[in-house]
Protein backbone atom coordinates (compact mmCIF):
# COMPACT_ATOMS: atom_id res chain seq x y z
CA UNK A 1 0.00 0.00 0.00
CA UNK A 2 1.33 3.66 -0.49
CA UNK A 3 1.05 6.20 1.58
CA UNK A 4 -1.87 8.36 -0.02
CA UNK A 5 -5.11 8.14 1.60
CA UNK A 6 -7.76 6.88 -1.59
CA UNK A 7 -11.33 7.47 -0.50
CA UNK A 8 -13.54 4.27 0.01
CA UNK A 9 -15.45 5.31 -3.25
CA UNK A 10 -12.91 5.55 -5.28
CA UNK A 11 -10.54 2.53 -3.95
CA UNK A 12 -12.21 -0.06 -6.75
CA UNK A 13 -11.95 1.91 -9.24
CA UNK A 14 -9.14 2.52 -11.84
CA UNK A 15 -7.33 5.65 -13.41
CA UNK A 16 -8.01 6.01 -17.45
CA UNK A 17 -4.76 5.28 -19.84
CA UNK A 18 -3.94 8.95 -21.59
CA UNK A 19 -2.97 8.36 -25.12
CA UNK A 20 -1.47 10.41 -27.29
CA UNK A 21 -4.76 11.38 -28.65
CA UNK A 22 -5.79 13.44 -25.52
CA UNK A 23 -2.51 15.58 -26.10
CA UNK A 24 -2.75 17.76 -29.01
CA UNK A 25 0.24 18.88 -31.15
CA UNK A 26 0.87 22.76 -30.48
CA UNK A 27 1.64 23.43 -33.92
CA UNK A 28 3.75 22.02 -37.21
CA UNK A 29 1.67 19.17 -37.59
CA UNK A 30 -1.15 19.27 -40.64
CA UNK A 31 -3.95 17.84 -37.55
CA UNK A 32 -5.70 21.03 -36.41
CA UNK A 33 -8.66 21.29 -34.84
CA UNK A 34 -11.59 23.57 -35.47
CA UNK A 35 -13.18 25.42 -32.95
CA UNK A 36 -16.68 26.32 -33.20
CA UNK A 37 -17.26 29.87 -32.19
CA UNK A 38 -20.87 30.72 -32.33
CA UNK A 39 -21.57 34.05 -30.24
CA UNK A 40 -25.00 34.20 -28.49
CA UNK A 41 -25.45 37.86 -29.31
CA UNK A 42 -23.65 40.31 -32.08
CA UNK A 43 -21.12 42.13 -31.24
CA UNK A 44 -22.68 45.39 -32.26
CA UNK A 45 -25.14 44.82 -29.08
CA UNK A 46 -22.25 43.66 -27.39
CA UNK A 47 -20.45 47.03 -28.22
CA UNK A 48 -23.67 48.74 -27.49
CA UNK A 49 -24.13 47.51 -23.91
CA UNK A 50 -20.38 48.52 -23.15
CA UNK A 51 -21.16 51.98 -24.08
CA UNK A 52 -24.05 52.16 -22.18
CA UNK A 53 -22.10 50.71 -19.44
CA UNK A 54 -19.03 53.51 -19.72
CA UNK A 55 -21.74 55.97 -19.96
CA UNK A 56 -23.58 55.01 -16.48
CA UNK A 57 -19.88 55.11 -14.75
CA UNK A 58 -18.93 58.29 -16.36
CA UNK A 59 -22.39 59.83 -14.80
CA UNK A 60 -21.74 57.91 -11.32
CA UNK A 61 -18.29 59.48 -11.25
CA UNK A 62 -19.45 62.67 -12.05
CA UNK A 63 -21.89 62.56 -9.10
CA UNK A 64 -19.44 61.24 -6.95
CA UNK A 65 -17.17 64.42 -7.70
CA UNK A 66 -19.92 67.04 -7.32
CA UNK A 67 -21.07 65.28 -4.18
CA UNK A 68 -17.16 65.72 -3.03
CA UNK A 69 -17.54 69.21 -3.67
CA UNK A 70 -20.67 69.99 -2.43
CA UNK A 71 -19.51 68.94 1.00
CA UNK A 72 -15.96 70.46 0.71
CA UNK A 73 -17.85 73.55 0.41
CA UNK A 74 -19.79 73.18 3.32
CA UNK A 75 -17.55 72.13 4.94
CA UNK A 76 -15.37 75.24 4.02
CA UNK A 77 -18.12 77.65 4.64
CA UNK A 78 -18.49 76.00 8.47
CA UNK A 79 -14.86 76.28 8.95
CA UNK A 80 -15.25 80.19 8.40
CA UNK A 81 -17.42 80.87 10.82
CA UNK A 82 -15.30 79.62 13.39
CA UNK A 83 -12.99 82.17 15.02
CA UNK A 84 -9.83 80.68 16.52
CA UNK A 85 -8.06 83.26 18.78
CA UNK A 86 -4.38 82.76 18.39
CA UNK A 87 -2.15 85.29 20.39
CA UNK A 88 0.73 86.57 18.46
CA UNK A 89 2.74 88.81 21.02
CA UNK A 90 5.08 89.98 18.45
CA UNK A 91 1.73 91.82 16.56
CA UNK A 92 0.76 93.11 19.37
CA UNK A 93 4.00 94.84 20.93
CA UNK A 94 4.28 96.29 17.35
CA UNK A 95 1.44 98.05 17.42
CA UNK A 96 2.10 99.51 21.28
CA UNK A 97 4.81 102.74 21.50
CA UNK A 98 7.66 102.09 23.29
CA UNK A 99 7.04 105.25 25.68
CA UNK A 100 3.93 103.92 26.38
CA UNK A 101 5.35 101.74 29.14
CA UNK A 102 6.80 104.27 31.88
CA UNK A 103 7.25 103.22 34.74
CA UNK A 104 5.37 103.58 38.13
CA UNK A 105 5.40 106.91 40.13
CA UNK A 106 5.47 106.24 43.68
CA UNK A 107 2.01 107.76 43.64
CA UNK A 108 0.61 104.37 41.87
CA UNK A 109 0.41 101.79 44.54
CA UNK A 110 -2.20 99.68 45.98
CA UNK A 111 -4.88 101.14 48.20
CA UNK A 112 -7.14 99.85 50.36
CA UNK A 113 -10.66 100.55 50.63
CA UNK A 114 -11.88 99.76 53.61
CA UNK A 115 -15.83 99.43 53.92
CA UNK A 116 -17.73 102.08 55.87
CA UNK A 117 -18.37 101.01 59.37
CA UNK A 118 -22.68 100.42 59.60
CA UNK A 119 -24.15 101.84 63.05
CA UNK A 120 -24.93 99.56 65.69
CA UNK A 121 -28.99 99.48 65.93
CA UNK A 122 -30.77 99.92 69.36
CA UNK A 123 -32.54 97.65 71.13
CA UNK A 124 -35.66 99.58 69.99
CA UNK A 125 -34.41 99.42 66.19
CA UNK A 126 -33.91 95.97 66.70
CA UNK A 127 -37.37 95.06 67.72
CA UNK A 128 -39.08 96.89 64.94
CA UNK A 129 -36.98 95.30 62.65
CA UNK A 130 -37.55 91.80 64.24
CA UNK A 131 -41.38 92.68 64.18
CA UNK A 132 -41.51 93.88 60.57
CA UNK A 133 -39.76 90.82 59.56
CA UNK A 134 -42.47 88.33 61.97
CA UNK A 135 -45.55 90.58 60.16
CA UNK A 136 -43.85 89.70 56.46
CA UNK A 137 -43.83 85.97 57.28
CA UNK A 138 -47.70 85.78 58.99
CA UNK A 139 -48.73 87.41 55.79
CA UNK A 140 -46.95 85.69 53.24
CA UNK A 141 -48.69 82.64 55.27
CA UNK A 142 -51.91 84.25 54.93
CA UNK A 143 -51.36 84.92 51.08
CA UNK A 144 -51.12 80.75 50.40
CA UNK A 145 -52.88 79.18 48.12
CA UNK A 146 -52.59 76.23 50.40
CA UNK A 147 -53.50 77.73 53.73
CA UNK A 148 -57.22 76.46 54.23
CA UNK A 149 -56.74 73.82 51.46
CA UNK A 150 -59.49 75.95 49.29
CA UNK A 151 -58.46 75.53 45.94
CA UNK A 152 -61.77 77.13 44.15
CA UNK A 153 -59.83 80.71 44.65
CA UNK A 154 -57.16 80.19 42.17
CA UNK A 155 -57.85 82.36 39.09
CA UNK A 156 -58.25 81.09 35.58
CA UNK A 157 -54.63 82.08 34.71
CA UNK A 158 -53.77 79.63 37.90
CA UNK A 159 -55.41 76.64 36.62
CA UNK A 160 -54.55 77.15 33.17
CA UNK A 161 -50.40 77.02 34.29
CA UNK A 162 -51.59 73.57 36.55
CA UNK A 163 -53.14 71.93 34.41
Amino acid sequence: MSGKYVPPALRNKKEPSLTSDDFPSLGGSKQTTKTSFKPTRSFAVLATEWNEHEEDEKIRKETRESAQRHEAQRRAINDRNVFVYRPDTEYYNEDRPDDSLQPLSADDEWKIIQKKAQRELTTEELFEKKARMEEEEKRMEEDSVWKDGNLTDWDYRDRRAYS
